[in-house]
């Protein structure tokens, strides 16, 4: 069983803490926050053994297996690095950096210190996304020719200047845009061999409103990705997987549960889970169970791979 700390208590936050405690390998062992009166009321909803109001009080319990963070962008390189050179393994809240460099550097202190470092990309572990593709292997659409995917919703209302989401660091593309990335590279299942991308900003923020992106990938399959802080889409945005013998359509692919097969024989394709974060949780403890230091499903290549969809 893998102990597991929460750092950072912000909206993502119990919605990870949740995922942890239906979790069948990891023990949501604690939180961290740097304010006590904010940890206890957090604990409150959802109870949890141990608080924890500094880093070094978390690196200093040897029962602390993992750390996951849950805070800005613009810290995540600094805790992540803190974290794995005092010997803790790391889940990380996408983006994780920004930087191919900054991303190199941290897989290799990971491996250095013999910690396992993984980007919390859940869209990558998405059990009905592994349904499909088992039932695309077994041919239902014939081969994969093209994947579309999608999610878009209107925060121009909520655009604080003084929110990370919006200041550098921040933009669309790192925040929701990876989960089409991430979902038409799954699909795909294949190194890309280009990629365009396209981004367009809202007026004075300095941060990315719009984005695309166009993926020709290895094996000949293409993908399409469209993310953006200025449009309401049905279900914030789909999934649509183009074969010589048909259509899949999933409505809200990084978390939905039920897949719609437009072929000669329509028909659907289910699956079940208490949380959308389980399955990447549990993959991440199975690893650091083994003793790895990334994942093969995430690896520092695949990670690069997804970063260089969104990092120009």
């Amino acid at each position: 069983m893998i102990n597991i700390v929460v750092c950072g208590l912000g909206g993502i936050s119990k919605r990870v803490a949740q995922g942890i405690q239906f979790a069948e390998n990891a023990h949501l062992y604690g939180i961290c926050s740097r304010s006590l009166e904010k940890a206890k009321a957090w604990q409150q909803e959802i109870p949890v053994e141990h608080i924890f109001t500094s880093y070094q009080d978390v690196y200093a319990d040897a029962d602390v297996d993992c750390l996951y963070f849950c805070t800005p962008n613009n810290t995540h390189y600094s805790l992540v690095k803190d974290a794995l050179c005092n010997g803790k393994s790391v889940m990380c809240e996408k983006p994780m950096v920004y930087s191919f460099k900054q991303l190199e550097e941290l897989f290799k202190i990971a491996e250095s210190n013999h910690c396992f470092l993984m980007e919390a990309q859940k869209t990558m572990f998405s059990p009905l996304l592994e349904k499909v593709l088992e039932a695309i292997e077994n041919g239902i659409i014939g081969k994969i020719k093209h994947v579309d995917a999608s999610y878009c919703f209107d925060m121009r209302a909520y655009a604080d200047p003084d929110q990370w989401h919006f200041q550098k660091g921040g933009g669309v593309a790192g925040d929701i845009g990876v989960y089409p990335i991430c979902g038409v590279y799954k699909i795909a299942n294949s190194a890309p061999a280009s990629i365009q991308i396209f981004k367009k900003n809202y007026q004075e923020y300095p941060v990315d409103f719009v984005y695309e992106a166009y993926i020709t990938f290895e094996n000949g399959v293409t993908g399409s990705i469209h993310s953006n802080w200025i449009e309401n889409k049905i279900d914030k945005g789909s999934m649509f997987i183009f074969g010589e013998q048909g259509t899949i359509e999933i409505p809200a692919f990084w978390k939905g549960k039920i897949a719609y097969v437009h072929n000669a024989r329509p028909e659907t394709i289910e699956v079940s889970f208490d949380s959308d974060f389980t399955a990447e949780i549990e993959h991440a403890a199975s690893c650091i169970e083994k003793g790895l230091c990334a994942s093969p499903m995430l690896s520092f290549e695949k990670t690069k791979e997804i970063l260089s969809a969104y990092q120009e």
